[in-house]
């Protein structure tokens, strides 16, 4: 059974090689894509932020 477990295991390692230059253009486009979102929405984080750091200091005040 253990051998079988192994067997199993080992066509499954292999069968997950990763060719990176077929995945590279995916790749490319994924970063792409997540540093446009992550610009896109850092100003709208930062006046968020600076809203609510404005409310706190007012209600110490």
């Amino acid at each position: 059974l253990l051998l079988l477990i192994r067997f199993l295991w080992g066509k499954r390692q292999r069968h997950q090689i990763i060719r990176w230059r077929q995945h590279r253009k995916i790749t490319i486009q994924f970063i792409s894509i997540s540093i446009l979102y992550f610009l896109g929405t850092l100003p709208v984080a930062i006046s968020e932020l600076i809203h609510i750091w404005k409310n706190l200091t007012n209600n110490i005040q």
